[in-house]
């Protein structure tokens, strides 16, 4: 069975499946969007050089049936879809089907209604996703220089103490990327003592980002390399602050498909430097 959970921004959640009263009759576009491949041509040239590609904005479309017992209960359904999917306002909608659930960002951009048979109205719901890809319904996540608990029940305390826990060894981590494109990623650098220059490394690549600060006990540095979102952040005793300072030959790295190995470093105090990578995988199609 498919569900659509379409969520608006004022938090309202319509249902829509194979069940009353929006029952779902047909999906268009929850597949890949259009590919749009660009070419460049020479004097004389067979055919022609492709340059580059890159993807249409999705237009999603949700077909169903809106079922009532009465014309008043019709009428009020109908209210409340007007209501639910509001014209050019944002959203999120979400696709069920077995033990497959991605959601995406979306605006409406058209909501139309059919003829009413039989306390029975079609409609038909257009979205349009400015962001293409399908995404899984949390963010991943990956820890570099984790802490590893040792405390456990039944608890047994010897005259020499217990040790709590341990500081991972491993300054690499493998981060696999399962989705269908490369992706951006959301970096956490955080000081437990003094350090200076925190880094991340992309072994396969060599490619690296790095920030040239000195931090301090409690310092954060949060790295965005999103699309459209590339940030640097520092928040200390509360006070976030966009800084800039990134060494001259930083990437703001991507997750390619599949296996990734990632290596943390910092030119001072690398015991004292904590990383956590967040991502959210993008999905061609469901």
């Amino acid at each position: 069975m498919r569900i659509i959970t379409y969520t608006n921004a004022d938090g309202l959640s319509t249902v829509i499946s194979n069940v009353a009263p929006f029952v779902l009759t047909k999906l268009t576009g929850f597949e890949a969007a259009k590919n749009n491949v660009y070419t460049s041509k020479n004097v004389l040239q067979d055919g022609a050089t492709a340059t580059g590609s890159s993807l249409d904005m999705a237009e999603r479309t949700i077909t169903g049936l809106m079922r009532a017992d009465t014309a008043t209960e019709l009428e009020e359904r109908r209210r409340y879809l007007s209501r639910a999917f509001t014209a050019k306002a944002d959203g999120t909608l979400q696709y069920e089907c077995g033990n497959l659930t991605k959601t995406c960002t979306c605006k409406v951009e058209t909501l139309t209604f059919g003829d009413i048979i039989i306390n029975t109205q079609a409609f038909d719901i257009v979205l349009l996703c400015p962001n293409p890809f399908w995404q899984d319904t949390s963010e991943s996540i990956s820890e570099i220089a984790e802490w590893i608990g040792l405390f456990h029940f039944p608890l047994e305390i010897p005259a020499a103490g217990i040790e709590m826990g341990y500081r991972s060894p491993s300054l690499i981590i493998n981060v696999n990327n399962p989705g269908d494109v490369p992706c951006g990623i959301r970096i956490v650098f955080t000081a437990i003592g003094a350090l200076t220059n925190p880094s991340l490394l992309n072994v396969d690549t060599q490619e690296y980002i790095k920030v040239k600060k000195a931090m301090v006990s409690g310092e954060q540095i949060t790295i965005t390399t999103h699309f459209g979102n590339k940030k640097v952040y520092d928040l200390l005793d509360g006070v976030t602050t966009r800084i800039l300072n990134l060494d001259l030959n930083s990437t703001f790295l991507q997750l390619a498909v599949g296996e990734n190995l990632i290596r943390y470093n910092a030119d001072s105090g690398i015991d004292n430097l904590e990383c956590k990578i967040y991502y959210s995988p993008q999905y061609l199609g469901v």
